[in-house]
């Protein structure tokens, strides 16, 4: 990564408490994405999980808890609002944060599925420096619960 996107403390480390790491699973369908997020998360400290589709990250949900997942919009096999239905009926966004990545699902759309829900979006392309970003509002927001 280059040096000028990698701060010397990252903005995750500082919003979190010392030793702590998120169990984070992240799911796309883009293998290049999963194992750029895969890498940079690792490196950053965090167990990260990774699920190709929607069915599969469903999967990994009911086998073991993650504080975050990390999940694309748009994948083949499922819809995301019927995705986020399930990953709700099932409970599991009570037990963790859910971010969303997308690179097509814009203005109104994403409004429309937003609205209400305290879920960020990260917007494809996007920076490692972004992800930190991110990463760090979640936390802030774990630890005004």
């Amino acid at each position: 990564w280059p040096a000028s996107a990698a701060p010397a403390e990252s903005a995750i480390e500082a919003a979190k408490r010392p030793g702590d790491r998120l169990r984070i699973l992240v799911v796309d369908d883009e293998p290049a994405i999963l194992d750029l997020l895969r890498r940079f998360l690792t490196a950053e400290g965090h167990s990260v999980s990774t699920g190709s589709n929607f069915p599969a990250a469903l999967d990994s949900l009911r086998r073991e808890p993650f504080d975050l997942m990390l999940s694309d919009m748009m994948m083949p096999g499922m819809i995301i609002q019927e995705f986020l239905r399930s990953v709700s009926e099932e409970g599991f966004d009570r037990r963790m944060k859910i971010a969303l990545i997308s690179g097509s699902f814009q203005g109104w759309e994403a409004e429309q599925l937003l609205a209400g829900r305290k879920i960020p979006l990260l917007q494809k392309p996007f920076t490692l420096a972004a992800v930190r970003r991110m990463l760090a509002g979640v936390a802030a927001r774990e630890a005004s619960l």
